[in-house]
């Protein structure tokens, strides 16, 4: 558990010293966190392996349509992998988050000057798997609610302001207004259902808990976390457009196949789906264990302003990166 310091001043951050802080303290647990990393994607190649034999399946069975008795083998085949491919997913889903938490873990230790090593953070955090991947599953539950009730209230606006008023121009820019506040809004919620899994992997707290823990730590605080957050998705976004321009390309140079159904586009686009999920998983590699990074510090800080949880990163006259760069030098020594 972290060390409270009781009446001890905290020292909260601002938004370029949180992503100071997660950059330089990635920087110099990179190795370790790779390793963490390589892991985490190993348990995410098991179901895409079972992917792709659905879709090589299916190019065979796109080859037989004049065999029916082979066409309805495969298809019984596919059929019969399906639940297998999505109940690895889930598995292998929450395996790999265990892996990906533990990296939080891990950063969040090093900041409050406590290291922890690798096969610690697994012994502890193991257990529990399912409360990470509930977590999330409720997170995304409640923001589905929420977007669902933002693009209702959108609509109903904009269809009783078409009823009244005749104007296109007029609508045009409500809608913009009404789409823009939805966006806002849905933003907002995020940030504050932002960080469910540190809660239960530092403090141990139960599935529901963990989701009024982060909406109590983000409470006043929501422009600050999406401002991090939209930072580091500025860093990283060209990554994840990279990863996915070969299903782009794909769609936009067979959609007149696509719109008559063509079997061979349609098997296409599953194929460039499939490589750019693996590329979307190398670049995970690199990219994830930053975002964890910056969810412990923000974690952290959020915990500093609210309970006076003071990092104490800088004391003695040295900055945060001076100060994380110590604490790395010491848990690398340590494992």
């Amino acid at each position: 558990m972290a060390r409270s310091f009781g009446s001890a001043s905290p020292q909260p951050l601002s938004v370029g010293d949180i992503v100071s802080a997660a950059l330089t303290l990635y920087r110099s647990h990179l190795k370790q966190y790779l390793g963490i990393a390589v892991r985490a994607t190993l348990w995410l190649l098991l179901p895409m392996l079972g992917l792709g034999l659905i879709l090589g399946l299916a190019v065979l069975m796109a080859g037989a349509e004049s065999n029916l008795n082979g066409m309805r083998d495969l298809i019984g085949l596919i059929v019969l992998l399906v639940p297998v491919v999505i109940a690895l997913f889930i598995y292998c889903g929450a395996k790999a988050q265990v892996n990906w938490v533990m990296i939080a873990w891990l950063a969040y230790h090093d900041l409050i000057q406590q290291p922890e090593g690798i096969q610690a953070g697994r012994r502890l955090l193991s257990p529990r798997m399912w409360r990470f991947f509930w977590a999330q599953v409720l997170v995304s539950l409640l923001l589905g609610v929420v977007n669902f009730g933002l693009t209702t209230t959108q609509q109903i606006f904009v269809a009783s302001a078409a009823a009244i008023f005749n104007d296109g121009v007029w609508l045009a820019g409500l809608f913009t207004i009404l789409y823009l506040a939805s966006t806002a809004l849905y933003a907002w919620f995020a940030a504050r259902w932002a960080l469910p899994e540190l809660p239960i992997a530092v403090e141990n707290v139960t599935v529901s808990n963990s989701i009024t823990r982060s909406w109590d730590l983000t409470k006043g605080q929501a422009m600050r976390v999406l401002t991090v957050l939209f930072i580091a998705l500025i860093v990283t976004l060209p990554l994840y457009v990279l990863a996915f321009l070969p299903l782009l390309l794909t769609v936009i140079s067979t959609t007149a196949a696509l719109s008559v159904g063509n079997t061979t586009a349609i098997v296409g686009v599953f194929i460039a789906l499939l490589l750019s999920l693996l590329l979307l998983l190398c670049l995970g590699l690199f990219v994830t264990p930053f975002w964890q990074v910056l969810k412990a510090v923000l974690y952290y800080d959020l915990r500093s302003r609210r309970e006076g949880l003071d990092l104490r990163l800088r004391s003695r006259g040295n900055t945060i990166s001076d100060q994380i760069s110590d604490s790395a030098g010491e848990s690398d020594s340590e494992t």
